[in-house]
């Protein structure tokens, strides 16, 4: 390993081993650079050039799990169940203005937003079962 850009002997054995290994491949098969560099091209095109994602799509993780251990994002639904056994159903928002993830009600409940804890998660049953981007 190179410590501050240093090479160091254990490095210097790495780099040498991988070259040598290289030098071997290329030696027992003259088409295999053709092939590895095919290969690298398709896996960068793929990677940057066609996978388009829209940024309105993409929610940030929250850091919690719903009663199930599936993770919580930006943009996901909740579902739970109030103690009188009528359904409520909660948007998973980022609040900037308290910097945290909060809980907006979309039906069953009269109040702006709650804050997602663990506590809150474990206590209610909350349960994820969709989002705004597939479930608008």
């Amino acid at each position: 390993m190179s410590h501050a850009g240093l090479e160091t002997s254990s490095s210097l054995r790495n780099n040498a081993a991988y070259i040598q290994n290289w030098l071997k491949v290329l030696k027992d098969d003259k088409r295999f650079i053709v092939s590895a560099a095919g290969n690298a091209y398709c896996a960068g095109k793929v990677m940057y050039y066609e996978i388009a994602v829209e940024d309105t799509t993409v929610g940030q993780f929250s850091g919690l799990t719903d009663k199930n251990g599936k993770e919580i994002y930006e943009g996901d639904i909740i579902f739970s169940q109030k103690y009188d056994c009528r359904a409520v159903l909660h948007k998973v928002e980022y609040n900037i203005d308290n910097a945290m993830f909060v809980a907006k009600p979309i039906q069953g409940w009269d109040f702006d937003f709650c804050q997602i804890r663990k506590d809150w998660i474990d206590n209610y049953g909350k349960e994820v079962i969709g989002n705004i981007f597939d479930n608008p």
